[in-house]
């Protein structure tokens, strides 16, 4: 496998990437940047669809609806825009006044969105109505990073040094704390496709593999270089590949059961802030303060 993407896998924005995600059916990728614009890209040509979705503010995540039709965006001031794929519009007026966010995460289904303010306030919103939908939850630490279960039942919230899950349904707190005191902060989190595993990138420049039912560890954590947080983790759909991006420039992918480095770590000129697995696992896609998103053969 290539360490370092050829011209044909490198997808060029005019300024940092923040945000890289697939549809689901794997056809399309949907990447923005801090330039206020998200972009479509037909990933078997590794070419633009379309013109730039100008936003008007930075994109803080990214989705697609289940359909695949429709690719959502959603800003730092409280924006969500939605866009029809096929001829890159706007699909009505942007939802807006959902107030400063800090973190933010939109369901798979893309019919929620959840974020954070700098008050570590959590809320919840109707992606299709703007109305607010949920308790609104208050932590004492910043919250940094969220991740929906696949089941669509709960969520993981990360705050401060601490990942809690959260029962969508009840609003209740399910489970053990996930806590470690070497964390330092956790910046990044996703849930196997079973649900029942939950990997943390963290401050301390590790990934930690957690078993929800018992909250204790799994493994030894997985490195990245010394005083490089971990930004960005993500399952592949097998739950048998983990791939993780660093601000040492590079993206790793692990194998899950035995926590070895599959192949050699792959290399952007700059941090890597998102990574992404295609629905088929055959692909992953990484995005970097180096202006690219890049696409891999998964080992």
């Amino acid at each position: 496998m290539a360490t370092t993407a050829d011209s044909k896998n490198t997808l060029r924005h005019q300024s940092a990437v923040n945000i890289v995600t697939f549809s689901p059916d794997g056809k399309t990728l949907l990447t923005a940047g801090h330039y206020e614009v998200a972009r479509l890209w037909d990933v078997d040509s590794r070419s633009p669809k379309g013109k730039l979705l100008k936003h008007n503010e930075e994109v803080r995540a990214l989705a697609f609806s289940s359909d695949g039709r429709t690719a959502i965006t959603a800003g730092e001031y409280g924006a969500v825009c939605l866009w029809d794929v096929s001829s890159g519009r706007l699909k009505g007026k942007p939802i807006k006044n959902l107030g400063n966010l800090y973190a933010v995460a939109i369901s798979p289904d893309g019919q929620k969105l959840v974020a954070s303010n700098r008050n570590s306030e959590v809320t919840f919103w109707n992606i299709e109505s703007g109305e607010k939908n949920g308790t609104q939850l208050q932590f004492r630490g910043q919250v940094n990073a969220f991740a929906f279960n696949p089941d669509g039942k709960t969520i993981g919230i990360a705050s401060g040094d601490k990942v809690q899950i959260w029962n969508l349904i009840t609003g209740e707190l399910q489970g053990k704390t996930l806590e470690n005191k070497r964390f330092n902060g956790v910046y990044a989190l996703a849930f196997s496709p079973d649900g029942k595993s939950i990997a943390t990138g963290s401050k301390d420049s590790m990934v930690r593999l957690w078993d929800l039912a018992s909250g204790e560890l799994k493994g030894k954590p997985l490195p990245h270089e010394r005083f490089n947080p971990v930004k960005a983790v993500a399952f592949s759909p097998d739950g048998e590949t983990l791939i993780t991006g660093s601000e040492d420039n590079t993206a790793r992918f692990w194998d899950v059961k035995t926590g070895e480095l599959k192949g050699e770590p792959v290399q952007h000129e700059d941090r890597v802030t998102s990574v992404a697995f295609s629905p088929d696992g055959k692909l992953a896609a990484t995005a970097s303060w180096d202006g690219t998103a890049r696409l891999w053969e998964v080992p």
